[in-house]
């Protein structure tokens, strides 16, 4: 529903609902003529990334403490057994690294999500498609957060091992300011 909402603000693109989002996106900013610094495409990429986090929260919930929301993240994840604790998701889903554009998109396309087995990985396949999910995005859920991985600098992620092949190992970037 948020994505249609998005896209029919833009009654002459004719929008495929089973297409990857972004892939859709960048077919729209060709379709307005659109270039890369155009206000314009700016204002409706917001937009978009705003639609993309209700639609996620939407399908897989916000809360990191839910126990159903993790089993079912964790189902999306195809990690199998589900763990059957809120605490055993979190450590199983920490060690995956998974591109929130394919999770917002699975319902639609019917695709699984990759699973990658570095952030470095996660990282390069996603400048590498255009498949941004912006950090600071203020409707983005505690669940959206907690897969959010370091794209741009892999490196500077806490709690994980870098391209460098040295991580800090039990730190936790989840638990960072909030007091646990």
């Amino acid at each position: 529903m948020f994505l249609r909402n998005f896209f029919a603000q833009y009654p002459t693109f004719d929008y495929r609902p089973s297409q990857p989002v972004m892939a859709e996106f960048y077919r729209l900013c060709d379709h307005k003529g659109w270039d890369k610094d155009d206000p314009a495409k700016a204002n409706a990429r917001e937009l978009l990334r705003e639609a993309m986090a209700h639609h996620f929260n939407a399908i897989y919930g916000t809360d990191v403490d839910d126990l159903q929301a993790m089993h079912n993240m964790c189902t999306t994840l195809r990690i199998n057994p589900v763990p059957p604790t809120v605490a055993k998701c979190r450590q199983a889903i920490q060690g995956i690294y998974v591109n929130i554009c394919d999770l917002v998109d699975e319902p639609q396309t019917h695709v699984p999500p990759m699973l990658f087995p570095t952030e470095l990985a996660l990282s390069e396949y996603t400048k590498r498609t255009g498949k941004y999910y912006p950090r600071e995005n203020i409707h983005t859920g505690d669940l959206m957060r907690f897969l959010l991985r370091q794209i741009m600098n892999p490196s500077l992620s806490e709690g994980r091992t870098t391209r460098h092949g040295r991580g800090r190992a039990g730190a936790s970037r989840r638990t960072r300011g909030r007091g646990k």
